[in-house]
């Protein structure tokens, strides 16, 4: 007894002061983390673009126009350059782009899209097309080395004629990413502890209560730490991979606008289509008038024809019952003897 006293009492030492430096480790790596020169909102840590650029981030939410030039010639598009917005050292920075680019044909940009994304050593993650008519649109997502995303929204600038809209986006996980490691710093500690108490156990006593009780300590911890660098993993993959999100537009069709001159011959056309329709009109009036609207009225009239004749038989019936009482002869009078 004494010896399973003595290992219950270290085990919630053990754990109470694995809480207490889990909680100082957090502290510290988040302040670690967030102890930097230039302090903003988590996302928006992105330098401004840079003079003459397309696409901004959404730090800088307005978007430069291109710069005027000559009509491009054949092979040449209008292109907008793109921002470098490079993210402060030391932070954690998952950075998205939403671009909608109008080219000239939009099934060969999607290849070429996805060409670009194997040359900078980047994926398509997904691709759709689709046909409205007489014109093709697409969508796609393609994922980037970080390092190389203003450079590959460079090179899709140069696909377009032009840059319909664009923004780049940065969610900043700098705090989540450290405060994972100090929990994780602390976790490792605790699990040497407890392995290491686990094997002190096993050798003083041969209790299986014991012996479970530090085993199901050491299994929880250790199921937190693989849930901790499963999460740091993503992390870490997300901000090494940014994301690029398309969507190619077909060229505008020309509008055409034709000035066509006095035609009486057009104008005599629509006059008589007009008075023909107008003739239909009246005539199917006149159809309608005669087979619905008459007989229905003579069904809802008959009622009241009936009714309106019973009581005018009844009045002339009490007139004359009237007029037979006011003509009778009335009795002569007694004889006096």
């Amino acid at each position: 007894m004494g010896i399973r006293k003595a290992a219950t009492i270290l085990l919630t030492l053990l754990l109470a002061a694995t809480m207490l430096a889990s909680c100082g480790a957090q502290a510290t790596g988040t302040r670690s983390a967030l102890e930097s020169p230039a302090q903003g909102e988590a996302g928006k840590q992105i330098a401004p673009a840079a003079p003459g650029s397309g696409l901004a981030p959404e730090a800088a939410p307005t978007i430069a126009p291109a710069a005027t030039a000559a009509p491009a010639g054949e092979g040449e598009v209008a292109s907008q350059a793109v921002a470098t917005s490079q993210v402060q050292p030391g932070r954690m920075v998952v950075r998205t782009g939403n671009v909608t680019l109008r080219v000239k044909d939009v099934a060969q940009s999607v290849n070429q899209v996805g060409a670009l994304a194997e040359q900078y050593g980047g994926y398509v993650v997904n691709s759709n097309q689709w046909s409205e008519g007489e014109t093709t649109q697409a969508t796609m997502t393609i994922r980037v080395p970080a390092e190389k995303f203003d450079e590959v929204l460079q090179k899709l600038g140069t696909f377009a004629t032009k840059v319909i809209s664009a923004n780049i986006t940065g969610e900043d996980v700098s705090q989540e990413y450290y405060d994972i490691e100090a929990r994780l710093k602390a976790l490792r500690a605790t699990e040497e502890q407890l392995l290491a108490l686990l094997k002190d156990v096993r050798e003083r006593t041969q209790k299986a209560s014991d012996v479970l009780d530090v085993y199901r300590e050491l299994t929880n911890v250790q199921t937190q730490i693989e849930q901790l660098e499963g999460r740091k993993a993503y992390l870490s993959r997300m901000v090494a991979m940014s994301t690029i999100n398309l969507t190619l537009l077909p060229p505008q069709a020309e509008v055409q606008v034709v000035v066509e001159g006095w035609q009486p011959l057009r104008t005599a056309k629509s006059a008589l289509r007009a008075l023909t329709g107008t003739g239909q009109a009246i005539v199917d009036a006149v159809i309608w008038v005669a087979l619905y609207v008459v007989p229905l009225l003579v069904i809802l009239a008959l009622p009241l024809v009936v009714l309106y004749a019973l009581v005018r038989f009844l009045v002339r019936r009490g007139q004359r019952r009237k007029l037979e009482a006011n003509h009778t002869p009335s009795s002569p009078p007694p004889s006096q003897v």
